[in-house]
């Protein structure tokens, strides 16, 4: 049976390699090689809970892993962290470098991923033009698939941060490709309730609010 990843209590950073080959009918050595690296785990939403291999788990989230990333720093931070409480890391709203990631893989750390050009930068602000609406979107949806494609394999990815753009007619999309290329992990984004449509809510598992503590409160009393 394989050892489910995680950290104490919820696993171990136990990671394996799936060595795949793509060969041509009749061809004498294969036309391409990959080895992937992974790690067994699941992550759900139930009720109000979040569950991590079974057990409950509740995150104290960190936004100060910097810009710039190097292993030798990051394997001194992330276990600084951990030590202090933090249970979640988030490099926040641009696409970090594989290093993150591996690293985070290798010591059970668990970690949002975010990605700049589907997040606050990069949301239309003002009014466009109906191509250039339409280019805007097809552009999101192309770095959306490209990101989730490239980082889906790392057990260290609890959430995917998806954007945060506040109107139905912008997140949904994304929201639909992100469910399509990835069902095993949380999806989360920053929407305004009071906007938000039937079909925004089900694709989420959670959203965030930034703000005063009485603006969260009045507004999760909204929420139904």
């Amino acid at each position: 049976d394989p050892v489910l990843w995680g950290h104490p209590p919820y696993g171990e950073p136990v990671l394996y390699f799936l060595h795949s080959e793509l060969w041509l009918e009749g061809g004498a050595a294969p036309v391409d090689t990959r080895v992937t690296r992974f790690g067994f785990r699941e992550v759900w939403a139930e009720g109000d809970r979040l569950l991590l291999n079974g057990r409950q788990l509740v995150l104290w989230g960190d936004h100060s892993v910097p810009y710039v990333h190097e292993r030798q720093w990051l394997t001194r931070k992330l276990p600084d962290l951990a030590a202090s409480g933090v249970s979640l890391v988030e490099h926040h709203r641009h696409d970090a470098p594989p290093v993150l990631y591996d690293v985070a893989d290798e010591l059970g750390a668990f970690v949002v991923s975010s990605n700049f050009c589907a997040g606050t930068g990069q949301v239309p602000r003002g009014p466009l033009g109906a191509d250039e609406e339409a280019l805007v979107r097809a552009e999101h949806l192309a770095v959306l698939e490209t990101w989730i494609r490239r980082d889906r394999n790392h057990p260290s990815i609890l959430f995917w941060d998806v954007t945060d753009a506040r109107e139905p007619a912008f997140c949904v999309p994304l929201l639909r490709r992100a469910r399509q290329l990835d069902s095993s992990r949380i999806v989360e984004v920053t929407f305004g309730p009071e906007v938000a449509d039937d079909e925004l809510v089900s694709l989420v598992d959670a959203y965030r609010l930034f703000s005063s503590l009485e603006k969260i409160e009045a507004t999760l009393a909204r929420v139904p």
